[in-house]
């Protein structure tokens, strides 16, 4: 019997790849790539038409650099990376359970938060309070539609939705809480080893985090003839009448490839 296995979009086990390759949750990937590309969708005509917030004037012409999307949790990085920025992470918890008579399933959540370029507050805030209700449109439309006409994932062709590219059971997007997050920039040192604050300016970063549900289909070990049976085996599915075989429903029959490759004649 091949032992080798699919949950969701991971194959199991993980082929050698390049020397230090990096080992992805494709589930999360999936959802940094068409986030991001929503994101851009939605955002970048109308912000190439705005003053950029940043010193220089100059307009955001990307709103989610591929670059910038990161699959982490920016808690506690956020501050030292570019902006805009997409980051999603598995929060860490999962539910099994059994999905069909075969298959099982896993539940897991994960989170993504957008991240905006850095405004001063609270005047330049305005021109971009909006920004995170499009991004959480954006998220939604994503979980409701599962594909765009412009977009895929990897490989794929384009238009092929997301739960068929990582192999998912559900997809769903439970909402997002905006916020804009702030810290002080003391204009002298010496106001600000007092204590006091006159003379600070405050800055922050547009923000969204969102919680996505995804449910993954659990697969099984593909099945083979043994080594020595040299032709194809009929199997049938059944249903199990606890031995009353007047009862017994036949479901589905097919032939189970042999392992020298012969083909049923």
């Amino acid at each position: 019997m091949d032992a080798s296995i699919t949950v969701g979009g991971l194959a199991l086990p993980l082929s050698a790849g390049l020397a230090n390759g990096g080992i992805a949750d494709p589930a999360v990937a999936a959802l940094l790539s068409f986030g991001g590309f929503l994101i851009k969708w939605a955002l970048d005509a109308r912000l190439a038409q705005q003053q950029g917030p940043g010193a220089d004037g100059a307009p955001v012409v990307d709103a989610c650099p591929i670059a910038n999307r990161y699959p982490f949790n920016p808690e506690t990085t956020h501050v030292r990376l570019p902006k805009p920025a997409l980051f999603a992470w598995w929060d860490g918890a999962s539910v099994v359970d059994q999905w069909t008579i075969i298959y099982g399933k896993r539940t897991r959540q994960i989170k993504v938060m957008y991240i905006a370029p850095e405004v001063v507050l609270p005047g330049g805030a305005a021109a971009r309070v909006g920004v995170p209700a499009v991004v959480d449109a954006c998220f939604a439309k994503l979980a409701n539609e599962l594909s765009h006409p412009a977009w895929s994932y990897g490989t794929d062709p384009l238009g092929t939705a997301i739960t068929t590219s990582v192999d998912m059971i559900g997809l769903t997007y439970g909402g997002g809480m905006a916020g804009v997050l702030t810290y002080e920039v003391p204009g002298n040192t010496t106001v600000a080893d007092q204590g006091k604050t006159g003379g600070h300016v405050q800055r922050g970063y547009p923000s969204l985090i969102g919680t996505f549900t995804v449910v993954e289909r659990v697969g099984v070990s593909g099945w083979t003839d043994p080594t020595d049976v040299q032709g194809d085996s009929l199997v049938t599915l059944r249903t199990n009448e606890q031995g009353d075989l007047a009862d017994v429903l036949d479901i589905k029959q097919g032939y189970l490839p042999a392992a020298d490759g012969t083909e049923n004649d």
